[in-house]
This record gives structure tokens, C-alpha cells and sequence, in this order.
């Protein structure tokens, strides 16, 4: 099959129990997509050909309401001379599995992984979604550490969407089934918990908590047995870490958390306990040391002074060379949405890493206004330091202060700058540059602001516009102050609407430089990451961020 409708096959990215992934390319929309199709030739699988159909396109309609950074998206369905597909956002990855088992996971990574997903999973529950099978396999790591979710080929959809077996108990990979699951029983958000934390037991221990050569031995445990504590773990676990687990592991779905994103924090803070534990341990192994080396320079001292005969005693001379050399550590490559003060001007800034993005507007997905590009995809080869918010007022004035700068003239939403957490504006782009020279970066290319935007997925707008955005359907006539909306996968806030903020380089147009990303007063349709516009000067909807270099 070199071709199904529109998508003409690049190469096979893989297979599982229901269909096979391609690598195609969009030939209609210019762009490069995974696409799933029904596996034809069902090798020994006793579900029909018409169910597998009717999962493939519930599969479709429980994505289709996702729109989340740490979710892989769906774009089409349909079927070709009697072929079901998918149509999916194609993911530059490695499965988390691959990483487990190659133990190149630090506790830091797996920390980040876990939360991203919590709260990727939390959000499709709060859409009515159960994923039913999250595992190592259905995770998958992007080249800048970002994970999604992908296969919710399993979804359990509202009951009011499902007929017949498909309402029935969850289908899944045994391993990580929970017990409502194995026996029939009503799956909830509380089944993804589980599945979440045996992933989280076998990513610290280095084992899954329930194994057996049978699926009848397995499920035995699963039902029956407690949590075991690991023996010889990747990582030391603690009994506060292991009980966190347990919870999450409870066999009664009311014992566990109230939600994924719960489980996760606790999990963190038993995990940064254990961590507070271990290095109070060595500041006494340290001082334990100190204590040996003192007394042993006393009696040296008490020695050299009782035997001054031996120390005056000719002896001969030797020339000894000793050559040393030291070797500075590696710096530790900053991981997606890890953050940064800037003591100059008192920002948080969070890491854009480097890696392929997306840039361009798709016609019929958003509006794409009068001076918006055509979609493509391109590469960031280095990754930088974004401020997470836009510059706000009392910084403004900090950089107005230490330079003798003048404040730009108050908006009237803003009468006197008395709100200073809401983002300066009315500033030029020669200004906004100078600010960002001064706080020792610049201002963001397009390219940087589009790709920090779409927070390393394809989609230009990540998630509901009234969540992420401040825009003329809620801002009452007026910004907000930063931090109100939600952050993208990058940690980045506000880089869909609130202000239109200015990127550019000082070799574009002399007269005109670009603003990105919708304001305050912007419609919805527009407030998306490839929106732009030109402007000559500054005004009251329009503001900055800085970026900057990796150091």
C-alpha cells in the first residue's frame, strides 16, 4: 500500500494489535502525519474485522476532543475502499519503554515525564475520556524530552457514545491492567492512576511491582497480592516514596488519589524528602570526616614537634614531577520547561529546547489573516532561555530606573501603571530591544516565538482559547496580569493573546517589525500561534518578552 485518499505512505513506524502506523505525507495540507489503518489480515486476533473498524473510529472521536501539549493529536478520519484510517500528528520519538530499559532515565527525567503525563491524562478525564491502557509503549519521548500519549485506540467514551462490548470491561495490556479491569468492573479516571503507577514503579525500581510467566499467575497478583516493596531498586525508595505508590496501587479504586496530577506531587515530595534525607546523610559523612582529619593533623603537629632532630636531619634531595590535570565538569543540558532567574530583571525564564517545530498557518484549522505564511515545518538548532510571561510593568520600570529610560505613556485601562503585574506596553520595538539588551538577551526571531508557542506540537492553539488566552470574548476591555492563563508545555504563559508581542532582528524592515500571537482585543479566530501583523509603532496592545542564550 503506497497510498490511502490524500496520504501517499513515507515508511512503517509500526504496528499493534489492531493496525499498522505509517510515516505519510499530507499531499493536500503540505505536511508530514502518522496515519493508522485497520490491520487488514488480523493474524490469529479474535475480534472481527467490524470491531476492530468501530474501535479505529472511536479512537478518532475520543482524540479528536484533546487538544493538549503531552497528547498526541488527531486530525482526520476515514476510510478508503473499505480501509478505516486515522490521521495523526507525526511524533519525533522514542518510547518510554526503549529508555526504561536502557536505564538512561534520571530521577529528574522521570519526574517530568510523570507530571507531564499526569496532567495530560487529568485534562482528557476532565473531557470524560479514560485512556484504558497507559503503559511505557504508549508513551512516547520527543527529541526535547517532551512526552505524549499516544493509542487512546481503547478510549472509553461517555456511556451515552458506546453500545454493546464496547462499554464492557476495559481492554488493555495485562501487565498494567488494574483490578476493576481483570474482573469486569466500572473503569474511571482511577484506572488510569494505577496504570500510571505501575509505570512509575517499573521507571524507579527498574521492575514492574507485578510479574508472572501466565496471564492467569499475573492476574492472581494483580487481584490479590500487596504491593511489594522493591528489592535492589534503580533508585533508592524511600518508605515514604513506596507508600505514595501503594496508594496509587490500592486494590480499591476510592483508596486511591483524587486524580493523576495528585498522585504525581505527592510522589515529588516523598521523592524530594528522600533526596533531603539522603544528602543530610552525606553533610555528616562530610563533617565526620572533617572531625578524622583534624585529629590527624594534631597528632601530626604534636609528632613534628616531639622529634625535632628527625625533622632538621639532612636528607637527599630528589626532584619529584607530579602533572595534574582537571577537567571542567559537562554543564547539564537544560530539559524542556526547567526555568531561570534573571537577577537583572527579576523574570523567570523557561527552556525552549532544540529540536524540529512548526511554523505556518493552515487554512480551514484557524483564520489565518492577511499576512500569515504557508505551514512548514523547521528545525530550532539550539534551544534558549524565554521569559515565561511578557515583560511585565515593575519590570519595566526596574530597566527605567537603572538606565534612565523613559516609561512609555500609561494606557487608560492602566491608569498611573498602578497594576504592575500586568505586561507593559506601548512600547516600540527599539525600545522593547534596548530592555532586552539591558537584561542581558534579546528579542525572540518569529521563528523562536511561533515554535515557543506551539509548545513543541503541531497545533497552533494547545487546549480550550478561554484556558490559554486572554481575548476579546473574556478580557473585559483590558489585559490581565501574567500568570492568569494556563502555561504551555514549555511553562510559557501568554504567548496566545493578553498582548501582541514583537520578534524580529534589527536587519528587518526599518520601518516595520512583526507582532505575533493575538492581544486583549483580538477575536477568537485569530488568537493562535501562526497569527501575525505588522506594525511601524507601539501601542496599547502591544508588548515584548526577551529571550536568552543558553549560558
Amino acid at each position: 500500500m503506497q497510498r490511502i485518499d490524500r496520504y501517499e505512505f513515507v515508511g512503517k513506524l509500526g504496528e499493534g494489535g489492531m493496525g499498522v502506523v505509517y510515516r505519510a505525507f499530507d499531499t493536500k495540507l503540505r505536511r508530514s502525519v502518522a496515519v493508522k489503518v485497520i490491520r487488514m489480515d488480523p493474524l490469529g486476533d479474535p475480534s472481527s474485522l467490524s470491531e476492530q473498524r468501530a474501535r479505529l473510529e472511536r479512537e478518532a472521536r475520543a482524540a479528536a476532543r484533546l487538544q493538549h501539549p503531552n497528547i498526541v493529536a488527531v486530525f482526520d478520519q476515514g476510510e478508503s475502499d473499505g480501509v478505516p484510517f486515522v490521521v495523526m500528528e507525526l511524533v519525533e520519538n522514542e518510547p518510554l519503554h526503549h529508555l526504561i530499559d536502557a536505564n538512561s532515565l534520571s530521577s529528574a527525567d522521570i519526574l517530568r515525564v510523570l507530571n507531564q503525563v499526569a496532567s495530560a491524562l487529568d485534562y482528557a478525564h476532565s473531557k470524560d475520556v479514560i485512556h484504558r491502557d497507559i503503559k511505557p509503549e504508549n508513551i512516547l519521548i520527543q527529541s526535547n524530552g517532551l512526552p505524549k500519549i499516544t493509542d487512546f485506540g481503547i478510549a472509553k467514551a461517555p456511556l451515552s457514545e458506546t453500545t454493546g462490548n464496547l462499554t464492557s470491561a476495559g481492554m488493555g495490556t495485562p501487565f498494567y491492567m488494574s483490578p476493576e479491569q481483570l474482573m469486569g468492573g466500572k473503569v474511571t479516571t482511577s484506572t488510569d492512576q494505577w496504570s500510571l503507577a505501575v509505570t512509575a514503579y517499573q521507571m524507579l525500581a527498574g521492575r514492574r511491582p507485578f510479574d508472572a510467566d501466565t496471564v492467569f499467575g499475573l492476574a492472581e497478583q494483580i487481584l490479590k497480592a500487596a504491593v511489594p516493596f522493591p528489592i535492589h531498586p534503580r533508585f533508592p525508595i524511600s518508605r515514604e516514596v513506596f507508600s505514595v505508590l501503594a496508594r496509587a496501587l490500592s486494590k480499591d479504586p476510592a483508596l486511591r488519589y483524587p486524580s493523576c496530577t495528585h498522585f504525581v506531587s505527592e510522589l515529588s515530595a516523598a521523592l524530594a524528602g528522600k533526596e533531603n534525607v539522603v544528602r543530610g546523610r552525606r553533610m555528616k559523612q562530610v563533617w565526620l570526616w572533617i572531625a578524622l582529619a583534624a585529629a590527624v593533623l594534631v597528632a601530626s603537629v604534636t609528632w613534628l614537634v616531639s622529634r625535632p632532630s628527625e625533622i632538621f636531619k639532612p636528607r637527599p634531595q630528589t626532584v619529584a614531577q607530579t602533572t595534574t590535570t582537571s577537567q571542567p565538569a559537562a554543564p547539564s543540558t537544560p530539559q524542556a520547561g526547567e526555568t531561570r532567574s534573571n537577577p537583572i530583571d527579576g523574570l523567570t525564564y523557561g527552556w525552549v529546547p532544540p529540536g524540529p517545530c512548526w511554523v505556518g498557518c493552515v487554512a480551514g484549522e484557524v483564520e489565518c489573516g492577511g499576512v500569515a505564511k504557508p505551514m512548514e515545518e523547521r528545525h530550532l538548532a539550539k534551544g534558549f532561555w524565554m521569559g515565561q510571561t511578557e515583560v511585565t510593568v515593575e519590570a519595566f520600570k526596574r530597566y527605567a530606573d537603572n538606565q534612565s529610560a523613559a516609561v512609555p505613556p500609561t494606557p487608560g485601562f492602566n491608569p498611573d501603571w498602578q497594576d504592575a503585574a500586568q505586561p507593559i506596553v506601548n512600547v516600540t520595538w527599539e525600545e522593547a530591544a534596548a530592555y532586552c539588551r539591558w537584561a542581558g538577551g534579546r528579542i525572540p526571531t518569529e521563528e523562536e516565538g511561533e515554535c515557543a508557542a506551539r509548545g513543541g506540537s503541531q497545533e497552533p492553539r494547545l487546549g480550550p482559547i478561554e484556558s490559554i488566552a486572554v481575548f476579546e470574548g473574556n478580557s473585559g476591555g483590558k489585559p490581565s496580569a501574567t500568570r492568569q492563563k494556563v502555561a504551555n508545555a514549555f511553562g510559557l504563559h501568554d504567548l496566545l493573546g493578553n498582548v501582541w508581542e514583537w520578534v524580529g532582528s534589527p536587519s528587518d524592515a526599518e520601518r516595520s517589525h512583526v507582532l505575533r500571537g493575538g492581544s486583549w482585543n483580538t477575536k477568537a479566530a485569530l488568537v493562535h500561534a501562526a497569527s501575525r501583523r505588522m506594525a511601524a509603532a507601539g501601542s496599547d496592545t502591544a508588548g515584548f518578552r526577551c529571550v536568552l542564550e543558553d549560558r
